[in-house]
């Protein structure tokens, strides 16, 4: 299960990125600026203000930086993993590798390869 949700979530992340590094083509940082959500080279894109306030939100540096932050998160659960020695305790920190995997995950519950049986839970869309 740790594999499955490491690859899930490690691909999820890529896109978010891939998605991050198109939405800042026009590099700069995404504003709300009232109903509008201006782009770094200032163009505006009247959207209505909660709407513009959302994207502005979903800039593309603080995905990428929040992609940074879980990738972070992963890396050390996997060093933790490659030096837990078998014995007593360490399923207690398969356990929580896997708790904080789930929790990674269930960001995207609502996407096609989200396993309800990670969670027990079904997919929220």
């Amino acid at each position: 299960m740790i594999e499955e949700l490491t690859a899930f979530v490690r691909a999820r992340m890529a896109e978010d990125l891939s998605c991050a590094w198109g939405g800042a083509a026009d590099g700069g940082r995404w504003t709300a600026d009232g109903p509008r959500l201006v782009v770094g080279s200032g163009a505006a894109f009247e959207m209505g203000a909660p709407a513009a306030g959302h994207a502005a939100h979903h800039d593309p540096d603080r995905v990428v930086r929040a992609v940074a932050a879980k990738q972070a998160i992963l890396d050390r659960c996997e060093r933790h993993l490659e030096r837990t020695a078998p014995g007593p305790g360490a399923r207690d920190g398969e356990l929580v590798v896997a708790q904080i995997l789930v929790a990674l995950a269930a960001e995207w519950a609502a996407h096609p390869d989200y396993r309800t049986q990670w969670t027990g839970a079904p997919a929220q869309t």
